[in-house]
């Protein structure tokens, strides 16, 4: 049996952390930790949480440096073997879920992911390609191999926003990592928060020299083309860096042209 940790950063979430919460405890595999990393809430989201008085629940309450060091800190203090990252207003969507994926969850794989339901259909994607790479795959579904993060690994405090994105891409880019696609949903995901509505600069500006940065081999000469150009576009200052990246993804389009002739 795997013993999973259900990390939920919290800060000012008294509304919705009971739902949440409801929908851990009440799972019919038991074999598990709820971690709530609390941002030192002001409101009664720590006192709802320790009213449930399950040992299973470990609190935390702390100033932090947002949700991506909440969750550092939850895989810091995690014990599981496998983590999975809710948010305060999402839930898992029916009582089986760790049942039911605990059979899925081998040690040969660093990550196993499924789907999230929400009120936005595109994102049921179904497995996780290269067609799809620019769009990021919800955390709530996905399950972590603690090996994956280790003793150093951990989420960029640099991309404030979108540091889950740039963890998504370096397991599906690096071929050090095996990951599978189960067709279960694992959570509702809540719509609305602060990715629904803002822009993570500091990631954009990096995304596309970091795909190559992950392990380049798995992308095809198309892809290499256009993460080099995305680079390009968001960083005109880069004059030196670009001019070589200009010329690598010229190189880029020229196999492409070889390869798949009638490919744009």
């Amino acid at each position: 049996m795997v013993k999973f940790s259900i990390i939920i950063p919290t800060f000012n979430s008294k509304l919705t952390i009971r739902r949440c919460v409801d929908s851990v405890v009440g799972q019919s595999y038991e074999d598990f930790e709820l971690l709530l990393m609390d941002g030192a809430s002001q409101d009664d989201t720590v006192a709802i949480v320790r009213s449930y008085h399950d040992k299973r629940i470990r609190v935390f309450s702390e100033p932090d440096k947002g949700i991506y060091d909440a969750m550092n800190k939850g895989i810091d203090e995690s014990t599981g073997d496998w983590l999975l990252f809710l948010g305060s207003d999402d839930y898992l969507y029916a009582k089986d879920v760790l049942l039911n994926v605990a059979p899925y969850l081998l040690n040969e794989f660093d990550v196993v992911y499924g789907e999230v339901e929400s009120n936005l259909p595109e994102f049921h994607k179904g497995k996780w390609c290269l067609e799809l790479i620019e769009v990021n795959r919800c955390h709530q579904a996905i399950f972590y191999n603690r090996r994956f993060f280790g003793h150093a690994f951990r989420y960029n405090l640099g991309y404030p926003i979108l540091a889950d994105f740039d963890i998504n891409l370096r397991w599906f880019l690096n071929k050090r990592y095996k990951h599978r696609y189960i067709p279960v949903i694992i959570s509702h995901y809540s719509t609305g928060g602060i990715s629904s509505f803002s822009k993570d600069e500091a990631f954009l500006k990096e995304v596309g020299l970091n795909k190559l940065r992950y392990n380049y081999r798995v992308l095809t000469p198309l892809y290499k083309k256009r993460a080099a150009r995305q680079y390009v576009i968001a960083n005109p200052d880069k004059v030196i860096l670009n001019f070589f990246l200009s010329l690598y993804a010229d190189m880029m389009s020229l196999i492409q042209k070889i390869m798949s002739p009638n490919q744009k």
